[in-house]
């Protein structure tokens, strides 16, 4: 016995047999949880190749085996639902003049797909119109206003946003448009909380539903601003629980719907967890509040994200996050959004080895907090400045946007900026061979770190500390600080640092002979900086793998490491790696095509002390013996003795070092 489309248990019971000599196939709209002994099956949309089969059964074999693409842009478009691509075969059926490519460039347009999957008495619209109406009132108004958001899933908590109501009573409107299949599970966001999606045809009718509300007088953006600042409050308390805050985050005024206390903190027990989960959603909710004209929430909601993206190295999000809350800060003249915004694309621009966008970012930026009176970010600005002039090499101009940052943060008692200016200052005074220096303004940090729980930071310096403890030639102690960092990072997920502290440990291993493990970690670094697309990294490991060879005596494998880490420290346009005091660089003779290892003692001094900006014109010389170059078998890049820090290309008769050293962004 065959019962179609039952509306509930009531209607359904007293035809059910009673004995076990028949059974009985139901099918409802409606999970009919109260049949006795029933065994439920859910039946979800079909896979693609399902599709495809159901539409060639309807419409005919050949004529969808002639356009394949064609049938697959109509089960897409049919979001693979069966009653869909059921009206779709049916349509192609009855009119066998017509190309599958004919259908399918009409069901591409969304706003007028429920009105081309039409086939007699067969409609979807009609269909889900069905279980719309069956619905009670509040879970209508729950339908259509869930239809007004763009993020792709939603948690539960957006139900109780939308309609400013309890959690409880929310979630209950939820599972009633699930038990209808109008929402579907989308899985688990943080455990125990479910998220929540439309099936693509489902969103198209409650836009269709939400817009006719719309004209009948309902507050839907009143609604919409409640969910867009609930993800706010709850991002800018997810960000403030997070073990890493690299990028200290200042807040505006957007208004912030909040959960119960006891009901944040229970979302929010796993920062992370949460943020992994709500991460589309929350790009989504950047650019859907930017195109309302909500400069404030798309501002603040894109800079409690910066920690996130970087520690998972999401940068394409954070590019188009900031991208939007930048456009709408700037057409609504808010000039303290626009500076953050600023500070968080130069950020991002120093991620991906792009310093002159990142100088350019933060330099706007800095004037921007300067002009407006924001002390706190002015200093935040210039400590990343004195990055980027770090990393080019100039370390006079670093030292002296270290010293302004330094002198803001402590008269502000900012202690989180005082430590992440330490961690700068120590890593400068380690780049200069500066050792002592280093180890005090580290040893600073990592307590300073320890005391705000800052793991990132902690974890951070101690792989600096390693670094130095290396360079004084105590090699236990290097070891114990970098596999403390190691189990740090891991746990935060920290890939990137990660991969430096993997290649740290594989030098520190190769300086002791032990020349396998010192393969494994550097190899295993390598692999890390080439899944993240990290050239900046790579650049780095290939150099260590490429001492590594030549003290296998492969001089042939060595070139080609070294060879391909100068060309990438080129193309980046940053200041080659130095050569510290001791540490062997691989030499090659122009003349008779030798290689022989040297030291960096004679060069060690000039480093320390004269690091500085290439002139204009040593850079020109440079750049044509770059023009000049004309060696066929592999190209060394060389340091000229008196222009540190700037690589070439030689073809001269002398000696071209490849130089060696601790040169990092952390």
């Amino acid at each position: 016995m065959v019962l179609d489309n039952a509306a509930g248990e009531e209607q359904v019971r007293s035809l059910l047999p009673g004995d076990g000599g028949c059974g009985a196939l139901l099918t409802s709209r409606a999970p009919l949880a109260g049949i006795e002994g029933a065994h439920m099956i859910g039946v979800g949309v079909l896979s693609a190749a399902q599709g495809i089969e159901l539409l060639s059964r309807i419409a005919g074999r050949d004529r969808v085996a002639a356009d394949p693409h064609a049938a697959e842009a109509i089960v897409a478009s049919c979001g693979r639902l069966p009653l869909a691509l059921r009206v779709a075969g049916a349509r192609l059926a009855g009119r066998p003049w017509w190309s599958l490519a004919q259908l399918g460039e009409r069901l591409a347009d969304e706003h007028k797909r429920l009105d081309e999957l039409v086939a007699g008495d067969l409609a979807v619209r009609a269909s889900l119109a069905l279980s719309y109406q069956s619905l009670a009132g509040d879970s209508q108004r729950l339908f259509r206003l869930l239809a007004c958001l763009d993020a792709p899933n939603v948690g539960g908590w957006v139900a109780a946003a939308l309609l400013d109501t309890d959690l409880p009573g929310a979630e209950r409107l939820m599972e009633a448009l699930v038990d209808v299949h109008l929402l579907e599970i989308a899985g688990e966001g943080p455990p125990g909380w479910l998220r929540y999606r439309f099936h693509d045809l489902v969103r198209v009718f409650a836009r269709e539903r939400a817009a006719a509300a719309r004209e009948l007088g309902e507050e839907q953006p009143a609604a919409l601003g409640r969910a867009l600042s609930g993800w706010l409050a709850l991002a800018e308390q997810a960000d403030r629980r997070l073990p890493s805050n690299v990028y200290g985050v200042g807040h505006g005024r957007a208004p912030r719907w909040r959960l119960a206390a006891a009901t944040t903190d229970s979302l929010l027990a796993d920062p992370l967890a949460w943020l992994d989960a709500e991460r589309v959603a929350l790009v989504a909710v950047v650019g859907q509040a930017a195109d309302a004209g909500l400069d404030e929430l798309a501002a603040d909601l894109a800079a409690s994200l910066v920690n996130f993206l970087d520690l998972r190295r999401y940068f394409d999000d954070w590019q188009r996050s900031h991208d939007a809350a930048l456009a709408v800060s700037r057409r609504r003249g808010n000039r303290r959004g626009e500076a953050s915004l600023l500070r968080g694309l130069g950020y991002l621009s120093l991620n991906r080895n792009s310093l002159d966008a990142a100088m350019n970012c933060l330099g706007r930026a800095h004037r921007i907090l300067g002009q407006i009176g924001d002390r706190r970010g002015k200093a935040q600005a210039v400590e990343g400045i004195g990055v980027l002039h770090r990393l080019q090499g100039r370390y006079a101009e670093a030292a002296s946007c270290y010293d302004q940052a330094m002198a803001a943060f402590l008269d502000l008692g900012d202690r989180h900026g005082e430590a992440w200016t330490r961690f700068a200052v120590g890593v400068l005074h380690d780049e200069r061979g500066e050792l002592a220096a280093a180890l005090a303004e580290l040893t600073r940090a990592l307590a300073l770190f320890g005391e705000l729980g800052e793991l990132r930071g902690a974890a951070w310096t101690q792989r600096r500390l390693g670094v130095v403890y290396s360079a004084r030639g105590d090699l236990d102690c290097a070891a114990a600080w970098l596999e403390r960092a190691l189990a740090g990072l891991r746990g935060l997920g920290d890939r990137a640092a990660e991969a430096c502290t993997l290649r740290s440990l594989g030098e520190l291993h190769l300086r002791g002979d032990a020349r396998d493990k010192a393969r494994r970690l550097l190899q295993d670094s390598l692999a890390i900086a080439s899944d993240l697309d990290d050239r900046f990294f790579e650049a780095q490991v290939l150099r260590s793998l490429g001492d590594l060879h030549h003290l296998e005596a492969n001089q042939a494998e060595a070139a080609r490491r070294l060879n391909r880490s100068a060309e990438i420290w080129r193309q980046l346009d940053m200041p080659f790696e130095p050569l510290q005091q001791g540490e062997p660089a691989l030499t090659w003779d122009p003349r008779d095509g030798s290689h022989r290892a040297s030291t960096g003692q004679a060069r060690s001094r000039p480093i320390r002390d004269k690091r500085t900006s290439p002139r204009p014109r040593s850079r020109q010389c440079c750049n044509d013996l770059l023009n000049r170059s004309s060696h066929s078998d592999w190209q060394v890049t060389a340091i000229m003795k008196d222009i540190p820090g700037v690589p070439f290309r030689s073809s001269y008769g002398g000696h071209c070092s490849l130089r060696r050293g601790r040169y990092s962004r952390l």
